[in-house]
């Protein structure tokens, strides 16, 4: 199994770093979060702490644009990004099988190894999706759970 991205989370000390320089906080409530520096007004209500357990997300309004919202400290450009890391990777059909694209919830309790073994144990993408996510739910991940398994022909 061969890792493509390091997990984004706000506990990695670069993004940590990009997080508090903007003015967040990062702290361990069960798990290491990124929380807005004060309150904020968000759909009409007054919100004392928002935060997220990853430091890249597509969502999250309240993170990315915090000081739209009255949060006192933030600088703008968010605390969140969508911007992703990228890593460009030749893989070789007749030696890597498959690629698998899962959430933080996922890779919060299975490893890249284990995952791989899931994987190549199914006789198809939707049975090893289904089967990792699976052994992700019983192995008590206490976040959302996704899975994507691509997989290609091989030209005889």
């Amino acid at each position: 199994a061969m890792p493509l991205p390091e997990a984004q989370k706000p506990s990695r000390p670069d993004e940590k770093a990009r997080i508090e320089s903007r003015g967040g906080i990062v702290d361990f409530e069960g798990v290491w979060r990124v929380f807005i520096p004060g309150s904020a007004r968000f759909g009409g209500q007054m919100i004392a702490r928002w935060g997220l357990a990853v430091s890249r997300a597509f969502g999250d309004l309240l993170l990315k644009e915090a000081e739209r919202y009255d949060c006192v400290g933030v600088a703008p450009g968010g605390l969140v990004s969508a911007e992703p890391e990228i890593r460009i990777v030749d893989l070789e059909p007749s030696q890597h099988r498959f690629v698998v694209l899962a959430s933080d919830g996922v890779w919060d309790v299975i490893s890249s190894q284990d995952a791989m073994a899931i994987c190549a144990a199914q006789a198809s993408p939707e049975l090893a999706a289904q089967t990792l996510l699976r052994r992700t739910y019983a192995a008590n991940s206490d976040d959302n759970i996704t899975a994507l398994v691509l997989t290609w022909a091989v030209a005889q």
